[in-house]
Protein backbone atom coordinates (compact mmCIF):
# COMPACT_ATOMS: atom_id res chain seq x y z
CA UNK A 1 0.00 0.00 0.00
CA UNK A 2 2.70 2.70 1.00
CA UNK A 3 4.54 1.43 -2.65
CA UNK A 4 1.25 2.73 -4.31
CA UNK A 5 1.06 5.84 -2.48
CA UNK A 6 4.31 6.78 -3.30
CA UNK A 7 3.83 6.30 -7.20
CA UNK A 8 1.11 7.40 -7.03
CA UNK A 9 2.62 10.85 -5.60
CA UNK A 10 5.44 10.65 -8.18
CA UNK A 11 3.05 10.17 -10.91
CA UNK A 12 0.74 13.10 -9.60
CA UNK A 13 3.96 15.28 -9.68
CA UNK A 14 5.05 14.09 -12.74
CA UNK A 15 1.56 15.61 -14.26
CA UNK A 16 2.13 18.84 -12.69
CA UNK A 17 5.47 19.17 -14.07
CA UNK A 18 3.80 17.91 -18.11
CA UNK A 19 1.43 20.14 -17.50
CA UNK A 20 3.31 22.85 -16.92
CA UNK A 21 6.08 22.63 -19.51
CA UNK A 22 3.39 22.10 -22.58
CA UNK A 23 1.62 25.54 -21.26
CA UNK A 24 4.79 27.38 -21.09
CA UNK A 25 5.46 26.36 -24.74
CA UNK A 26 2.60 28.12 -25.86
CA UNK A 27 2.36 31.56 -26.94
CA UNK A 28 0.85 34.65 -24.74
CA UNK A 29 -1.92 34.64 -27.53
CA UNK A 30 -2.32 30.78 -27.29
CA UNK A 31 -3.14 30.58 -23.71
CA UNK A 32 -5.08 33.60 -23.85
CA UNK A 33 -7.48 31.46 -26.00
CA UNK A 34 -6.98 28.47 -24.20
CA UNK A 35 -8.32 30.41 -20.96
CA UNK A 36 -11.71 31.54 -23.20
CA UNK A 37 -13.07 27.56 -23.27
CA UNK A 38 -15.15 26.02 -21.39
CA UNK A 39 -12.48 23.11 -19.39
CA UNK A 40 -9.60 25.80 -19.13
CA UNK A 41 -10.19 26.27 -15.32
CA UNK A 42 -10.65 22.68 -14.64
CA UNK A 43 -8.03 21.29 -16.67
CA UNK A 44 -6.34 23.96 -14.98
CA UNK A 45 -7.08 22.89 -11.38
CA UNK A 46 -6.22 19.21 -11.94
CA UNK A 47 -2.74 19.79 -14.05
CA UNK A 48 -4.39 17.58 -16.55
CA UNK A 49 -1.72 17.44 -19.40
CA UNK A 50 -4.15 15.30 -21.81
CA UNK A 51 -7.00 17.59 -21.29
CA UNK A 52 -4.61 20.87 -21.90
CA UNK A 53 -3.75 18.89 -25.53
CA UNK A 54 -7.22 17.96 -26.05
CA UNK A 55 -7.89 22.01 -25.24
CA UNK A 56 -4.71 22.96 -27.77
CA UNK A 57 -5.87 20.58 -30.89
CA UNK A 58 -9.52 22.22 -30.92
CA UNK A 59 -7.86 25.67 -31.02
CA UNK A 60 -5.29 24.58 -33.59
CA UNK A 61 -7.03 23.06 -35.49
CA UNK A 62 -10.43 25.02 -35.96
CA UNK A 63 -10.81 26.98 -39.41
CA UNK A 64 -12.12 29.70 -40.78
CA UNK A 65 -14.38 29.64 -43.66
CA UNK A 66 -12.60 32.62 -45.49
CA UNK A 67 -9.21 30.84 -44.96
CA UNK A 68 -10.29 27.30 -45.80
CA UNK A 69 -13.54 27.27 -48.27
CA UNK A 70 -12.93 23.71 -49.70
CA UNK A 71 -13.42 22.26 -46.18
CA UNK A 72 -16.27 25.12 -45.12
CA UNK A 73 -17.85 23.27 -48.58
CA UNK A 74 -17.42 19.97 -47.59
CA UNK A 75 -19.02 20.38 -44.16
CA UNK A 76 -21.77 22.30 -45.53
CA UNK A 77 -22.53 19.36 -47.83
CA UNK A 78 -21.36 16.42 -44.81
CA UNK A 79 -21.04 18.42 -42.06
CA UNK A 80 -24.30 17.73 -40.38
CA UNK A 81 -24.07 13.62 -40.71
CA UNK A 82 -20.49 13.72 -39.63
CA UNK A 83 -21.23 16.11 -36.47
CA UNK A 84 -23.82 13.56 -35.84
CA UNK A 85 -21.75 10.41 -36.22
CA UNK A 86 -18.97 11.87 -33.92
CA UNK A 87 -20.95 12.66 -31.75
CA UNK A 88 -23.30 9.61 -32.07
CA UNK A 89 -26.71 10.98 -32.48
CA UNK A 90 -26.09 14.60 -30.60
CA UNK A 91 -25.20 17.44 -32.49
CA UNK A 92 -23.07 19.94 -30.88
CA UNK A 93 -23.46 23.61 -30.59
CA UNK A 94 -20.38 25.23 -32.21
CA UNK A 95 -18.83 28.84 -32.49
CA UNK A 96 -18.19 30.18 -35.17
CA UNK A 97 -14.69 29.38 -35.22
CA UNK A 98 -15.76 25.23 -34.87
CA UNK A 99 -15.23 25.06 -31.19
CA UNK A 100 -17.54 23.51 -28.60
CA UNK A 101 -20.00 25.96 -26.94
CA UNK A 102 -19.73 26.85 -23.23
CA UNK A 103 -22.94 25.96 -21.54
CA UNK A 104 -22.64 27.04 -18.32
Amino acid sequence: MEVYEKKNEKAEGEMHQVYNLILGQCTDAMVARLKQMCKFNEYDTDNNPIGLLNLISNVTLSFSTSTKPIMATWLAKNGNSFIQNKAKGKQTKTTSKGLPRCTT
